[in-house]
């Protein structure tokens, strides 16, 4: 299984998450990111959500996505 070879696994945010990370992005940032250019960040959210991080990782997500 290609998940297991890398170290990942397959994650699915949903849309409440993502606007969750739009919102949160916006508030706590001045980048003009578009809503799907804050994925990586929901995809971070959903890994809290799910409570599969520790609270000692390092995490880094990239905005991808003006909005104009």
């Amino acid at each position: 299984d290609v998940y297991k070879r890398q170290g990942g696994i397959p994650l699915v945010a949903s849309e409440d998450t993502l606007a969750e990370a739009h919102h949160l992005a916006r508030d706590h940032t001045d980048i003009s990111v578009e809503p799907t250019g804050t994925a990586g960040l929901a995809g971070l959210l959903e890994l809290h959500h799910q409570e599969m991080l520790s609270g000692d990782e390092t995490s880094a997500v990239l905005f991808t996505g003006v909005e104009r």
